[in-house]
Parts: C-alpha cells; structure tokens; sequence
C-alpha cells in the first residue's frame, strides 16, 4: 500500500486517530466509549491517517469502532506513562478521536517535577498486540495472520506512530499530533483453477523461506520492526470459497506480513487436490506495500508416497492401536469404477466400543499419521500414469486413476516412525452394479448385494476373485487365470506376499498386531485347528474372540468389503443346489455367477504362497463360524455342491458382499 498517514491532536486526553474506511460497510460497535469530560485528555488526528481495517478504492485508511491504540510518553528515557484509549468518534474516516482508559488527566503524562521540557510520545496499532515497552522496544504478539474478508489490511495491520512535543504545550492541555504509518505490508492474490475439477478452498497455508509473521520487536523511536519469529501463515475464510474448473477468482484473502528480504512463498490449499504451479516470488516485503499475486493451481502429479503434516500429540500409534480398541477410516475397501478418476478414503481415528464393532470417532486419542503410500498395486494399475494419492490429510486420503483403467490396489497410512497403522484395498472394477433386494432361493432377503465377488475385476464369470484369510481385512492377491494348468497370481508391483507360520507371530492380540502390520503376509498354521490366529502356543483350544472379527449382520473393523456392506452369511446360499459350467446362480430372478476361483494356499511342495485349483473349485467364505471352523461355500466343477461346508480359518478364500 502507499503510505499513508494519520495526525493525533492531543487536546483534552482523548486519542483521535484517523484512517479511511468504506463507505458502505456497517460498522458495529458494542457499548461505545464515551466522549470525555471537561478536563479529559484526548488524542488526535487529522487527515490521510494510515490504520487498520480497509483500502477504500483510493487505497486509502480509516478507523473501525472499537478500534484501539497503545500510547507511549517518555521524558528523556524514562517512561512517564502507558495507556490504552478506545475510539470514540471518526468511525469510518481517516480521523479518529480516541479515550485514554486510565489516564484522563494531562497531567499524568508529563513528570511536573522532570527538567527537561522534551516528551517523545509514541503510539502502535494494535493496542491488544504490544507490551509493556522496555528501553524503547515493546513486543509485538503475533503480528500475522489475520482473518479478514474486507477488501483491504484487515484487523492486523500494524501502524506505529512518533511525535514530539514541549511540556508546556502539555501542561496548557494542547494535544501532540500523530503521524501514523504502516509497519506491516499486505499480500492479496488471485486464484486461478487450471486444475479438471472445481475446487473448495477452506483454508490457504503460505510457507515462505523468510521469517513473514509471528512475534517481534518494535523500537519505538525508531519505528523499525524486527523479523518475525514464523515463516508460515494459515487463513481460514469465514465460509467455504468454491472455484471451478478452469476459472480465476480474486479471493478475500488479506494477510499481514513482516517487512523482510527477498522471499519465495508455497502456497496450498487445505482439503483441495491441486497443488500451486510454482511458488510466489517477492523480491522483498517492505512496510505500507500492497502485493497482488496469482497463484496458478493445476491437477497434482499422482505419488506413490506423501507426507500429512501432523503437529498434534501422536498418541494413537501403531503400538497402541490394539491395546485401547482403536482403528482408522470407515470402511477397509474403496470402489473406484473403471470409469472414475478420482475417489476419496476416510482414513480418521474410531474407537471400537464393542468387541471389533465399528463406533465413534475416538475423541480422547488424536491421529498418528504422519504418511500414506502405496503398498502394491496390480502392475497394469501401477502402471497408470495418473494412478497414486494425490491429496492426503488427517481425515482422507485422495486417490486418482485413469478414466477407463480397473484393478486392485493396497494403500496404507504410517505414522511418524513409519510403522504401519492401517492399510486399504482400493478395488477399481469394470462393473460396481448391486442387485437390491436380493433373495436366496430359501427367500431370505438380502437389501443389496454387489454382482461381482470382490476384488473380480473384468467380469463375474470370467475373472478371479481375491483371496482372503478368514478374519482379516486384506487381501493375498487372485489368481490370474482361471485354468487348472496355470497357478499364478495376476502380477502386482510394490510388493510381494510372503508366508509365516502363526506360531512366529505372536499370540492372540499380538498374532492380530501381526495381521495388521504385515497385510502381505500369509499366516499359516501346521497343526489343528489350522487356524491363523491361535488362542495359546498349542493352538488346541478355541478363541472366541476371533469369532467377532467378522459379523453376520454388520461390518466390523475388520471386515474387507465396502463402506455400508459386510461379508456375506451363509444364508446368502440357502436353498441353492443349481449349477452350470462351473458356476452357479441363486435367487428367484437375479442371478449371482460363481466362478471356480480357486483358493490361495502355501504346500509342503510349494511354499511359496500361490493360487491353486482354479478353474476346478469355487471357494467363498461367509461370515458364520462353526466351533473351531468358518462355515464357507464349496464347489466342483462338475459334481459337488456344499453351501455350508466347515473348514478352517488359515485358508484364503473369494468374499461377497451384502449390504449392512
């Protein structure tokens, strides 16, 4: 901005102070201070005064109610006398006339018994910002930011002001006259949205390699302002602001900043899957100067890893996620459809209150994660130029693909040592159709049902389903055929999946930790039960909590399918005794395929884990258990049929899934 200037007569101690205003914004002032009485003391100002709220179209200053200033009077270098005065008259002008709070009397601002006949008086805006001046230099609180939606400085720009004056003018009751000018400069810019999509701005960050706001030091005789002590600037409009594709809009952004050199400013927007072209460039920041910049925002390049700034108290971290019952997001699988390019994953903290029911938002933990990568992904997902995580926050995860590109993906969010706190399936078919009231041939009725087994990816007749451990929420992969002759699984990038024996992982809670944090890795188990989460070392005895990690009627923290839907029970199933080619159909006109999908599995022969028996066998587990057991659908090819078979729970099987 031009400096601009203020004059503040002292007559009776009233402050009068002045600064332009617009003309058409309502000023709203509660319980306004009085005009003094005879004898008050009254501070000041006369035309073209420099202070806070507005640049009217001539860029000039006026004064807002309530507006108050810190006056300073030294005798020599002694401190005669502080106070805090209130405008009371000059609203919405470049004059004001401000009501020391303490000191109305002259002569509290002069020593009677002082020498010397010089006084240097001193006042800043804002009152609330400066401290009690020592030798000359008062602190100055958090200069920056500011939240204004006015067209001009907003309530944080900074205004010092000197004058000096004889005792006798004092000791006559004349007033000093101010000059004020500003200490602090502005920056406003433009938006310009060359991104694909419309974008919601909630909250504007600038990181600058130079100290631009925060605390400094002000030395009041001669009104140089000191760096700052912080580099960045957070603003939050009042309401969102909405700018679509393709378009530029002078956003209401007014934010004070610290004289400094040189400086280059990143900017970014909260909760916006853009990312600022290029960093805004000033060749310095000098008091009273209004800077206008553009800030070009474009579609971000997708990344495989990206960092989510964190400055809380990280006390749900990866070690403590069992222990206190806690988890992250809504659901454990996002569905992008072939044809979408963008999908957002809720990654927040919750706090399982029942077993591994899914519950609240856990209020009395805060968030761990500190990053978010891609663990693996199918290579011709990989592969995809435009797939990766393009926005990343403690609340969501963003996620970008291709228009016309399927697959399925494994993403996870780590915390600060980079342990892994949760991973998400993120499963991109060809067709995301659900059949709504779906009926068994036994006529139980089901509210939805998604048409394709999950993880299937070109078709429900025609491609492998994922194979899951029975009570965990990732998947191992899917077989990449369905002929006999081949047991490989479709090729993934990032990763690859590995086997352990359960009693290598840890015991109950711990072996569940163990899950958790090795979403690749296949447990496996050499005695009975066969299970993959053992109750003790001998694995004899059953542990009914493993039970509740899937439910017949809800999802739980655990449960692989999307959000509002859960893993089938077994009465999906009742009544189904057709079967054609290898697949069969269930309900009284909507068909559901089964392909023989095979299951995954590690052998004595073959250790490594692989697909096996596809194109022979239909495997789909339900959610129902059976003693040590999980009861699960079964089927040949040719011959068998079993829609409740018992079968133990370390097998990795297909999933279907039913609406909540």
């Amino acid at each position: 901005m031009n400096n601009k200037y203020f004059i503040l007569a002292l007559t009776s101690f009233v402050i009068v102070v002045s600064c332009n205003k617009e003309r058409d914004r309502a000023v709203v002032q509660s319980n306004p201070p009085q005009s003094p009485q005879n004898g008050g003391f009254v501070f000041s100002s006369e035309t073209g005064g420099a202070t806070k709220v507005g640049l009217a179209s001539d860029n000039s200053l006026y004064w807002t109610g309530g507006d108050q200033i810190a006056v300073y009077s030294y005798n020599g270098d002694d401190a005669v006398c502080r106070d805090v005065a209130t405008l009371f008259s000059g609203e919405g002008s470049s004059t004001g006339r401000f009501a020391p709070e303490t000191y109305s009397d002259n002569s509290s601002w002069y020593d009677p018994d002082a020498l010397s006949q010089d006084y240097d008086f001193y006042a800043w805006y804002p009152a609330a910002s400066a401290a009690t001046p020592n030798s000359k230099v008062i602190s100055v609180s958090n200069v920056s930011p500011v939240q204004s939606e006015t067209v001009g400085f907003g309530d944080y720009l900074v205004c010092w002001a000197k004058t000096e004056t004889d005792k006798s003018n004092l000791v006559a009751g004349s007033a000093p006259n101010f000059l004020f000018s500003p200490k602090s400069a502005l920056l406003k810019f433009i938006v310009n949205n060359s991104s694909k999509t419309a974008i919601t701005i909630n909250s504007i960050r600038l990181d600058a390699n130079a100290n631009i706001s925060g605390d400094a030091e002000l030395n009041l005789a001669t009104g140089i302002l000191s760096a700052g002590s912080r580099n960045d600037v957070t603003y939050y409009p009042a309401s969102p602001i909405v700018v679509s594709a393709g378009s530029k809009t002078w956003v209401p952004v007014n934010i004070s900043l610290l004289p400094c050199a040189a400086t280059s400013i990143a900017v970014s927007l909260g909760n916006c899957n853009v990312e600022c072209q290029e960093d805004l460039t000033l060749s310095g920041i000098e008091s009273g100067r209004v800077y206008s910049k553009e800030a070009v925002f474009i579609s971000p390049t997708p990344k495989r890893t990206v960092d989510i700034l964190n400055e809380t108290a990280q006390t749900a971290s990866s070690s403590s996620l069992e222990t206190n019952k806690l988890y992250y997001g809504k659901a454990n699988c996002l569905v992008m459809s072939k044809y979408a390019t963008q999908g957002t994953l809720n990654i927040q903290l919750f706090a399982s209150s029942d077993g591994f029911a899914r519950s609240d938002l856990a209020s009395s933990y805060t968030s761990a994660v500190t990053s978010a990568k891609v663990i693996w992904a199918e290579t011709a997902l990989y592969n995809d130029a435009n797939f990766g995580i393009i926005g990343a926050n403690l609340n969501t995860l963003t996620i970008s693909k291709s228009n016309g590109v399927t697959g399925n993906a494994l993403v996870g969010i780590y915390d600060a040592n980079d342990d892994l706190l949760w991973s998400y399936h993120i499963w991109c078919p060809s067709d995301v159709t659900t059949y709504s009231n779906f009926r068994s041939e036994q006529n139980t009725k089901f509210a939805s049902v998604y048409k394709l087994a999950l993880g299937q990816v070109a078709g429900e007749q025609t491609d492998g389903y994922l194979y899951y451990q029975w009570g965990r929420k990732d998947p191992m992969g899917r077989a990449s055929t369905l002929s006999l002759t081949n047991n490989s699984l479709v090729e993934i990038t990032g990763a690859s999946f590995t086997s352990v024996a359960n009693t290598d992982t840890g015991e109950e809670i711990n072996n569940l930790a163990y899950a958790r944090n090795n979403p690749t890795g296949y447990i496996t188990s050499s005695a009975t039960p066969y299970d993959w989460f053992p109750a003790k070392a001998t694995m004899t005895s059953h542990n009914y909590l493993e039970d509740r990690l899937w439910s017949t009627t809800d999802a739980t923290i655990y449960d692989p399918c999307p959000e509002g839907y859960h893993v089938a029970p077994i009465t999906l199933w009742e009544g189904t005794t057709s079967k054609s080619s290898g697949n069969f159909s269930a309900g009284s006109t909507t068909k559901l395929w089964y392909v023989c999908g095979g299951e995954f599995s590690v052998t004595g022969t073959n250790p490594t884990p692989h697909a096996a028996n596809m194109g022979s066998y239909g495997y789909y587990w339900s959610s129902n258990v059976y003693g040590n057991h999980a009861r699960r659908l079964y089927f040949s090819k040719n011959t068998n049929l079993y829609r409740d078979h018992n079968y133990h729970r370390d097998d990795a099987l297909g999933v279907r899934c039913v609406k909540n």
